[in-house]
């Protein structure tokens, strides 16, 4: 099944999302979260460092850091 994933470039755009979700998926460089089955995202790299602070710190409670993933077509594959 298909996905759609939009990207913003302004943090107060991306914060204004993330603020109406429960979490946010931290997979370096990108922050994303799911808004109504979109994926939204911002990318770390084009940001200032201060901007990247200010993120990481309005969304300290929500952001769930995912070092790596995997695609597996089974639970038994998985495990």
């Amino acid at each position: 099944m298909p996905r759609d994933y939009m990207e913003v470039e302004n943090v107060e755009d991306f914060l204004k999302v993330a603020e109406k979700t429960d979490i946010v998926i931290r997979a370096d460089p990108f922050l994303l979260v799911n808004y109504y089955g979109i994926f939204i995202y911002i990318d770390l790299r084009k940001l200032k460092s201060q901007d990247i602070r200010k993120l990481l710190v309005d969304l300290k409670n929500k952001i769930i850091h995912v070092r790596r993933h995997k695609t597996v077509s089974s639970l038994e594959e998985l495990l």
